[in-house]
């Protein structure tokens, strides 16, 4: 794992991530859940195995995103850019 997924698991507060570049960010498995995204540029971020679960992502950024088998149970998707999304493998 790189530093900045280690960093990122362990500190889920929004604060935190208010001040990360999260495009293309590598966030490989790393526990979202809860968390305000909304706004929030995350194009080309590997979120693969994520857990985004009850996430709000309104009006966030998603276009290129990695989200194979991302659990995006109960997130808020309003006005989320899906462009070019593959949602196979996602629950």
């Amino acid at each position: 794992e790189t530093e900045e997924v280690k960093e990122l698991q362990g500190n889920k507060n929004e604060f935190f991530l208010a001040e990360k570049n999260l495009v293309k960010a590598n966030l490989i498995d790393v526990d979202l859940s809860r968390v305000d995204l909304s706004g929030k540029d995350l194009s080309g971020a590997d979120l693969r195995g994520s857990d985004l679960s009850h996430a709000d992502l309104t009006g966030a950024n998603l276009t290129g995103a990695h989200l194979w088998q991302a659990k995006l149970r109960k997130a808020t998707l309003r006005d989320t850019d899906l462009s070019g999304m593959d949602f196979s493998g996602m629950d």
